[in-house]
């Protein structure tokens, strides 16, 4: 007899970055965290429709990252916001004179109107 753990966040989407993402990304590491093993995204509770992207440097992954390579570089999301930004694709584009970052998560139902925020049906208290 055998016993298998069951992980819900196992069959979601993975997190992606495009290529003008990844190019960002990399100039900044270069530039501030020579050190850094990749980016991390993370959510946390904020702001009015209830969370927010994060996306910093990482020196070194945690056991509960799942991790994701595009471009050469490393992208880690831990498991407990994966069922908030399961299939997400973060890019850089251009605004006007500025550049961005954009998130397109295909679970937000809904954005604050100064962008800063999210919503996902069904995940109040989610973290």
């Amino acid at each position: 007899m055998s016993v298998e753990t069951f992980n819900p966040n196992q069959d979601l989407a993975p997190v992606t970055l495009t290529e003008a993402a990844v190019r960002h990304a990399k100039l900044q590491i270069a530039k501030q965290a020579e050190d850094s093993a990749g980016v991390r995204l993370n959510v946390r509770k904020s702001g009015c429709s209830g969370y927010r992207y994060e996306l910093d440097y990482v020196a070194q992954p945690t056991e509960t990252d799942r991790h994701f390579a595009y471009f050469g570089l490393s992208l880690f999301v831990d498991e407990s916001v994966m069922h908030l930004v399961a299939g997400t694709e973060i890019d850089l584009v251009q605004e006007g004179i500025s550049k961005v970052i954009r998130y397109n998560n295909p679970l937000a139902d809904g954005v604050c109107g100064c962008g800063e925020s999210f919503a996902v049906p069904g995940a109040a208290d989610a973290i």
